[in-house]
């Protein structure tokens, strides 16, 4: 539903607002209003009553006769006369007027309509103490007839209806007048009201920059992942919700765009590591072969140096023998000192021997940690 539709809706029951709450202070105000004038008149013919039940109680002590005491309470209530607003007295059983201010319907009953308010008087006192009728009436030197509400009160001693009416087009009146202040007030508010709505209405769709319906469905398709969806704008619109969701559209289509790229180049970037760590892989393995083979190398090389070592030892232990047999047969040396010089030219011989044997030696442990070095390096 667009926001336009809803103002409207909103407008409409505003005024249907306006409508039942004017009607229902209209109502009770023509409530009250009657309420008011019936009990104006219930005063009224209590009053009344206590004039006729006075005279009732001077007849009861013996002060007057009966027809006396009648004759003062026709007169007492009689004579409360204000224009158009009388007391009346009739009979309840008869409906013959006792009191009346045209003095031409009194001991009569009224030929118009006499024995019909007779009926409705006796309904209306059904159960009740005081009674109220409505009948239409018609004011003094007035052609059209008005309703009129009449409130009365039976006299049971001497069989009387003893009422009081009064014309309520006043109140029709003044309900009607209030009725047209309301309806002027509710039209001046409903005015102010779709004014409000109408500027309220502008100032959202220029801050939205369109239908709320539409800019949700726009922000939803964004949000599941749609950049390409088309935003449209008010021409000339910089400043609306709109427009700021346009551009977001676009940075994030940029930013999109952005990873992407970046992603590709991260995936080019990983393929070429993959391939040099292959590579380092291959030479790694290589380096261990070399490595391997020099260790054997290393390991037959020592077994030489030991079997060297070894063979030094033994020369060194033939020599200690050779001495001394030389320092036991020193006699003997002495005889065959031609053999001596040839034993001690063959032990100097024997001793250049086991230099070299040494000097072999070292020369092969140099070998051995050049070796080393080289596979640490490889």
């Amino acid at each position: 539903m667009k926001l336009r539709t809803r103002i409207l809706w909103l407008c409409a029951a505003t005024l249907l607002g306006l409508v039942v709450l004017s009607a229902v202070a209209l109502t009770t105000l023509y409530q009250s209003m009657m309420k008011e004038r019936t009990a104006q008149l219930s005063n009224l013919v209590v009053l009344a009553h206590a004039a006729a039940q006075k005279a009732y109680d001077q007849e009861k002590s013996g002060a007057l006769s009966t027809e006396d005491a009648q004759k003062e309470a026709k007169r007492n209530i009689g004579s409360f006369v204000d224009k158009d607003k009388y007391f009346f007295v009739r009979g309840f059983t008869n409906d013959v007027n006792y009191v009346h201010p045209n003095p031409k319907r009194i001991g009569i009953v009224d030929e118009k309509g006499g024995k019909e308010a007779g009926v409705r008087y006796r309904a209306a006192l059904q159960g009740k103490t005081i009674g109220t009728v409505i009948a239409k009436g018609t004011r003094p030197g007035a052609k059209d007839e008005v309703e009129k509400l009449y409130a009365i009160i039976k006299f049971e001693p001497w069989d009387w209806t003893i009422g009081f009416g009064d014309y309520i087009d006043d109140i029709d009146h003044a309900f009607w007048r209030e009725t047209a202040i309301l309806l002027s007030i509710g039209a001046v508010l409903m005015l102010v009201i779709a004014l409000m709505a109408w500027r309220m209405l502008r100032t959202l769709v220029h801050q939205l920059g369109g239908e709320p319906q539409y800019a949700a469905d726009v922000v939803t398709q964004i949000a599941e992942g749609n950049l390409a969806v088309e935003v449209v704008t008010l021409p000339g619109d910089e400043t609306s919700i709109l427009h700021a969701i346009r551009a977001m559209r676009d940075n994030l289509a940029h930013l999109v765009r952005q990873v992407r790229d970046s992603t590709d180049s991260i995936n080019t970037a990983s393929a070429e590591i993959a391939a040099g760590n292959g590579d380092l892989s291959g030479r790694t393995e290589s380096q261990a072969s070399a490595l391997q083979e020099t260790a054997a190398s290393m390991e037959q090389l020592t077994s030489t140096v030991q079997q060297n070592a070894a063979n030094a030892r033994r020369a060194d232990e033939l020599a200690r023998a050779a001495s001394d047999m030389a320092v036991r047969g020193g006699d003997v040396v002495q005889q065959v000192v031609g053999t001596m010089g040839s034993i001690d030219q063959s032990s100097r011989k024997i001793v250049d021997i086991i230099s070299v044997i040494d000097g072999i030696a070292f020369q092969t442990n140099i070998l051995a940690l050049n070796a080393a070095v080289e596979a640490a390096r490889a």
